[in-house]
């Protein structure tokens, strides 16, 4: 079991399944969390950025090279070997940060878009109620 432990800023790589090769970036509140039957990675964020390699990996680029490694294999999926020999540009730690921002804060926009909407709807629940129970 502790193979599967996660902790936060870890990456997950799905090993099979439809979803083979999505990536994402382990959040602060799942520290700690375990995971099925997916890679786990423990990026150096003194080289490499684990937001930066999730979001490099989710690209349609990387999507399509994985697609064509899981094919290729026996059975379906991907293994550490097989991401460990993929080819990744790591520009230098400082662009990694600036990006990491940038992501940041797109994503941050993106959390106060989805309450936006979600405040939209309940005004409109609202309207309609009025409107049709007088």
């Amino acid at each position: 079991m502790s193979r599967s432990k996660v902790k936060a800023g870890d990456v997950v790589v799905v090993r099979r399944g439809a979803n083979t090769g999505d990536t994402a970036l382990i959040p602060p509140e799942l520290d700690g969390a375990y995971v099925g039957y997916d890679l786990i990675l423990h990026p150096d964020e003194t080289k490499m950025l684990g937001v930066y390699f999730v979001k490099l990996m989710n690209t349609d680029h990387f999507r399509s090279h994985i697609y064509q490694i899981r094919e290729r294999a026996a059975q379906q999926g991907l293994n550490a070997e097989q991401i460990g020999e993929l080819v990744i540009p790591v520009p230098p730690l400082s662009k990694q940060e600036e990006f990491a921002g940038v992501v940041a804060r797109v994503e941050s926009l993106r959390g106060r878009m989805s309450e936006g909407e979600r405040q939209v709807e309940g005004l409109f629940e609202s309207l309609l109620a009025e409107a049709f129970n007088g």
